[in-house]
């Protein structure tokens, strides 16, 4: 792995071999899929179905049985000349276990599962399956199934199994770790350049454009409250989260974190608001107690021009708040000019508390949990959380707060029954997401269940989910870098924290920047992993032993054996304390590619050595 200095000095003449190499493989494909449609063609019936067989018990093709009955069912109708029948609403029926009332303008997971099935047969083309003799592919925008033969098998006719030719005459295999080269020196290179830009801006409105591109960003202040009543101040703050969450799920904005907005007022300097924030636009009102209710006033603030674009008006009382709520998200909304997607509303209400009591305790319970490490923590917060479902059984929070707080005693080894725990994750997400299908913390939940299992594909895809339904979440993205970093996409993780980070640039308690640390860390950039350390030390942010571990192991990188030495003291002095709780064990159940992690494993076999 390259050193982080020797990136920085030859990022020029790297990104200039990189198109060099880009330019090669892009043409050795091309003479590749040429050579195969000249000496290949379409197999016969019987080929087909028996590369279907071959992908099929195949340890590197992990389908789970949807994705199975998807493709097998598929390929039979292409065989069996239907062809044109294989729709969206054909495949959800008969593969999908969808009934006739299946809708695929609010139901979308044929298309999910299509994505998901793709991704695992071009994983089973380059590994087990890189030298079958037929390929078999669903191309983007269809389900119908191509068949072709492959290159390689074209000279020797079609095998019952897999041929394992040596790699110099395999073109598609040189493609492949050629591409993989190449990718590699680009990544590292980014990743370099993309933390660098982060590090050396003094505020967050300065890369917003290149984080966001067009995409308002939208900072709801604290709304003001009229009078002294400590009531209406208490309705006036819960009514502006309420609002910053209802905005979170919809997907042509962006909306800041309460805990980076909430150190603002209404009267606050615009200027300095978009300048610690990166807000395109400001929100902010003020609430006054009447004899029927509550009066809102709201207004809308373009910070560049400071013009008001949008104001409102909202007399409701307290049983008609969620209904003010929602017309104030559609109100902004329609403001900006973004519609909303259909299902969108839905999932707004889908997410709604009906009780002030349940959710102070939800967001209580999943503060107390950190650090994850103590088991009491864990266990308050799963106490916490039961009273959540008591007092609303029949909303989905309580139950994927349950989930996402069993994952976190999973993966950090204080579960007494794995088996045990991975099922209870799975009861408690299945019921969050049964009533709101775009339940965060549930798909948080499987994510990192999923990544315990070591299923790194569905790790990821139950994350991308998560940000789906909260792109403004900055939790959902910090998490969908966590599985990207164990599914060995630092480089990609780079980006996803980098989103969180922008979602929440005030706020020193998330630990966003020790995520982007073991992202660069795991890219090859240790330098700059060092810096997001400090910098997050410096802003009073988290700092455990896991990251420790890898705190030490970039200064051992890059040969700073003093500084290695003084954190793996502290590393020391930090689990001190007998506890279920091991920096190994956490790294392992995160990943299980012990190359991988070997860095760590490391520093941890050298403190073991200064005790």
């Amino acid at each position: 792995m390259w050193e982080a200095a020797e990136i920085g000095r030859s990022a020029s003449s790297a990104r200039d071999k990189y198109l060099d190499v880009s330019t090669l493989v892009l043409g050795r494909q091309i003479m590749t899929l040429k050579h195969a449609d000249s000496v290949g063609g379409a197999p016969d019936a019987a080929a087909v179905r028996r590369q279907l067989e071959r992908m099929m018990v195949s340890a590197q093709f992990k389908a789970n049985e949807r994705r199975r009955a998807f493709l097998e069912y598929v390929v039979e109708e292409a065989l069996a000349g239907r062809a044109d029948q294989i729709k969206g609403f054909s495949v959800a029926v008969a593969a999908l276990n969808r009934d006739e009332n299946f809708d695929p303008s609010t139901d979308p997971v044929v298309r999910l599962e299509a994505r998901r099935l793709r991704r695992e047969m071009e994983h089973y083309y380059l590994t087990d399956g890189f030298a079958d003799p037929v390929v078999i592919n669903i191309p983007k925008g269809s389900y119908v199934p191509t068949f072709r033969i492959a290159d390689t098998a074209a000279s020797s006719g079609d095998r019952d199994g897999p041929i394992r030719p040596a790699l110099v005459n395999h073109p598609r295999r040189i493609v492949a770790v050629m591409l993989a080269v190449a990718l590699f020196a680009v990544a590292a290179i980014g990743a370099t350049l993309a933390y660098r830009e982060y590090a050396q801006t003094d505020a967050p409105n300065a890369t917003t454009s290149a984080a966001w591109g067009s995409i308002p960003v939208v900072a709801v202040l604290p709304f003001e409250p009229l009078g002294e009543s400590a009531f209406t101040k208490q309705a006036a703050s819960g009514l502006a989260q309420d609002v910053i969450t209802d905005l979170t799920h919809i997907s042509g904005l962006r909306v800041l974190a309460h805990n980076s907005t909430s150190k603002f007022s209404g009267d606050s300097d615009l200027n300095a608001i978009q300048t610690a924030l990166g807000a395109s636009h400001i929100l902010r009102g003020s609430l006054q107690s009447m004899d029927a209710g509550y009066r809102l006033n709201v207004s809308l603030i373009d910070t560049k021009s400071q013009a008001q674009i949008w104001a409102g008006r909202f007399d409701y009382t307290t049983e008609l708040r969620f209904d003010t709520q929602t017309e104030i998200a559609k109100r902004i909304s329609q403001s900006l000019s973004i519609k909303l997607l259909p299902g969108q509303s839905d999932r707004i209400e889908l997410s709604r508390w009906k009780r002030r009591d349940a959710q102070m305790l939800y967001s209580q319970g999943l503060t107390v949990m950190h650090p994850p490490s103590d088991p009491t923590r864990i266990d308050a917060a799963i106490g916490m959380l039961k009273r959540v479902i008591a007092l609303e059984p029949k909303t989905a929070h309580g139950y994927g707060g349950l989930a996402f707080v069993e994952a976190h005693r999973l993966w950090y080894g204080h579960a007494l029954d794995t088996r045990e725990s991975h099922s209870m994750i799975q009861r408690l997400a299945d019921r969050a997401l049964s009533i709101d299908p775009g339940n965060v913390r549930a798909l948080v939940g499987l994510s990192l269940s999923a990544m315990i299992r070591g299923d790194s594909i569905e790790s990821v895809d139950f994350a991308r989910k998560a940000v789906e339904a909260q792109p403004s979440s900055g939790y959902a993205n910090a998490y969908l870098a966590v599985a990207l970093i164990f599914a060995r996409h630092p480089e990609m993780a780079i980006t996803s924290v980098q989103v969180a980070l922008h979602l929440d640039p005030a706020n020193p308690r998330r630990p966003y920047l020790n995520i982007l640390a073991v992202a660069l860390f795991h890219a090859g950039d240790y330098r700059g992993s060092i810096d997001a350390y400090q910098e997050g030390l410096e802003r009073g942010g988290p700092y455990g032993p896991t990251m420790m571990a890898y705190h030490a192991a970039a200064h051992a990188a890059l040969g700073e054996e003093q500084q290695e030495q003084e954190i793996l003291r502290r590393l020391i002095g930090a689990t001190a304390e007998p506890s279920s709780f091991t920096v190994e064990g956490w790294l392992r159940r995160a990943s299980n590619d012990e190359r991988y992690i070997a860095p760590l494993l490391a520093e941890l076999r050298k403190a073991e050595a200064l005790e």
